[in-house]
C-alpha cells in the first residue's frame, strides 16, 4: 500500500461507529420515552397541568389513530436523535440544539398522547356498557318529585325514594326489561339522583369552577360548615358534583340493602353496586 493510500484509508472514518452512534440515539429515545410518563406525573402532580390529557382525549382524530400517531411520532424523533449523531460534525451547534430540544418535545408529547389513548382503550375494552330504552325520563325521574315532597330528614329521604321506587316498579321493569330486584332498584336509585341537581355550575361565569352542594356559585364558594349540613342542604341545591351523586347513591344503595362500594381516582369518584353475581358501575 502506497502511503497516498494509508492516508486516503486513514481519512475515512470507521462506519462503525456511525452505527454505534445510532444504537445511542435509539437507547436515548427509548428512555425519554419512558420518562414522559414520569414527567407527566409531574405536570400534573405538582402543577395541574394535563397537557398529555388534552392532547390523548381531545385529539379529535379517534383514538387509535392518535394512538398510532404517538408510536410513529416517537420512532420518528428516534431516527432525528440517530441523525443528530451521525451528521453532528456537519452541523451548526445552534441548529443541533435546537434539532434536539424539538425532539424531545415531540417524543413526550407522542409518548403522553401514546399512554393516556391506549389507557382508554384498555379501559374500554374491560367495560361493557349497558344502555336502557328510551321513554319520558322526566315524568318518572324529576327533581320535582323531590321538591314537592318536602323532605325534613334523610329518614323521610329515604322514604321518599322507596315510595317512589314502587310506584314506578311494575313499569321500568318492563321497560328496561330488568327482573333482578337488585339490579332495577340499582338503576332506579342511579337515574334518580342523577336527576336531584344540576353538575358543576348555573351561570356562564362559574363554568371552569366545578361547584358541590357544600361549596358553589350561590355560596361564593364558601363551604358550609358540618354541623350546619341537613337534608334541607341537599334538597335545596341546584348544583353538585360527583361526590355529592355518589355519597347519596350509596345512602339509597346502603338502605335497600344492595352491596356497594365508593371508588376514588384522582379528581373524580364513582358507584358500583353487586347483582347478577358481579360488580357493576354505576
Amino acid at each position: 500500500m502506497t502511503s497516498g493510500e494509508q492516508n486516503s484509508a486513514a481519512g475515512e472514518k470507521d462506519p462503525t461507529l456511525k452505527y454505534i452512534a445510532v444504537a445511542a440515539a435509539l437507547v436515548l429515545a427509548y428512555g425519554l420515552f419512558c420518562a414522559a410518563n414520569a414527567i407527566n406525573y409531574f405536570l400534573v402532580h405538582y402543577f395541574d397541568i394535563r397537557l398529555f390529557y388534552q392532547l390523548g382525549f381531545h385529539s379529535g382524530i379517534g383514538y387509535k389513530k392518535a394512538a398510532a400517531a404517538g408510536g410513529l411520532l416517537a420512532l420518528f424523533v428516534a431516527v432525528l436523535a440517530g441523525m443528530w449523531f451521525v451528521y453532528r460534525g456537519r452541523v451548526a451547534s445552534r441548529v443541533r440544539t435546537a434539532t434536539t430540544l424539538t425532539a424531545i418535545v415531540m417524543l413526550c408529547t407522542g409518548y403522553g398522547s401514546y399512554m393516556y389513548v391506549a389507557n382508554l382503550l384498555g379501559a374500554y375494552d374491560r367495560l361493557e356498557v349497558a344502555n336502557l330504552p328510551s321513554f319520558d325520563y322526566e315524568r318518572v325521574f324529576s327533581r320535582k318529585h323531590l321538591v314537592g315532597a318536602n323532605v325534613q330528614s334523610f329518614d323521610e329521604l329515604w322514604q321518599f325514594a322507596q315510595g317512589h321506587f314502587e310506584k314506578h316498579r311494575s313499569d321500568l321493569s318492563k321497560r328496561w326489561q330488568v327482573q333482578d330486584e337488585n339490579e332495577l332498584k340499582s338503576l332506579f336509585y342511579l337515574n334518580l339522583t342523577a336527576w336531584f341537581w344540576s353538575f358543576g355550575a348555573v351561570s356562564e361565569e362559574f363554568r371552569n369552577q366545578v361547584g358541590c352542594i357544600r361549596a358553589n356559585e350561590f355560596t361564593d364558594f364558601e363551604a358550609i360548615p358540618d354541623d350546619e349540613v341537613t337534608v334541607r342542604t341537599y334538597v335545596e341545591s341546584e348544583l353538585a358534583c360527583c361526590t355529592d351523586y355518589a355519597q347519596i347513591l350509596k345512602f339509597f344503595l346502603d338502605h335497600a340493602g344492595i352491596d356497594n362500594r365508593l371508588v376514588g381516582m384522582k379528581g373524580h369518584v364513582f358507584n358500583e353496586a353487586f347483582f347478577n353475581g358481579g360488580w357493576h358501575v354505576l
